[in-house]
C-alpha cells in the first residue's frame, strides 16, 4: 500500500531534487516539519523542540523522503519488502502497536497478514497516526514494557 499522495516521491529523481529544496533539512523550512507532521493523526501535535531539531538533524544524513523512494515505487510498496508467509515462522512473542488513524499504512492494509503471526498481541491505539512512540510515547512506552515484562 501506498498512499495517493506519497507515490511521486517512489521516482527518485524527484526525490532528490525534493530533499534538496522544498524538503531541505533547514531548520528554518517548516516544509520538512509539515511533510513529517502528515503521517501525525494530530498535525499541530505539541512536540519537544529537541525532537523537531532531531528530526532535521537526521534528515542531513538519511533523508525520509528518499528512505521512502528507496521503498516505494509508482504502484506501491516494492514487493520484495512484503514478509508474507514468513510471517508464519515467527517463533518469539510479537506485539504490534499500531495508531488508528495511520494514514502512510492504514490497518485495513494489514490485516490478512498479521493473522500470520501466531500469538501476536495486537494494540490499536485511538487517535495516533503512523508513529505511536512520537504521538502518544507514555502510552506507548506502558504498553511495550508491559509487553516485555510477561
Amino acid at each position: 500500500h501506498m498512499p495517493v499522495r506519497f507515490m511521486p516521491v517512489s521516482f527518485k529523481p524527484l526525490a532528490i531534487l525534493l530533499s534538496k529544496t522544498a524538503l531541505r533539512p533547514v531548520r528554518t523550512n517548516k516544509n520538512l516539519e509539515n511533510f513529517m507532521r502528515d503521517v501525525f493523526a494530530d498535525k499541530k501535535l505539541d512536540l519537544a523542540p529537541e525532537f523537531i531539531d532531531y528530526f532535521y538533524e537526521l534528515s542531513k544524513t538519511s533523508h525520509n523522503v528518499l528512505f521512502i523512494s528507496r521503498l516505494a515505487h509508482f504502484k506501491g510498496m516494492r514487493k520484495e519488502l512484503f514478509l508474507g508467509s514468513g510471517l508464519s515462522s515467527v517463533k518469539n512473542p510479537t506485539m504490534l502497536i499500531w495508531g488508528k488513524q495511520d494514514p502512510l499504512m492504514p490497518f485495513s492494509t494489514i490485516q490478512s497478514s498479521i493473522k500470520l503471526v501466531p500469538g501476536l498481541k495486537l494494540e490499536i491505539l485511538e487517535d495516533i497516526g503512523h508513529m505511536p512512540p512520537v504521538e502518544d510515547p507514555t502510552k506507548f512506552n506502558k504498553l511495550t514494557i508491559s509487553f516485555l515484562k510477561k
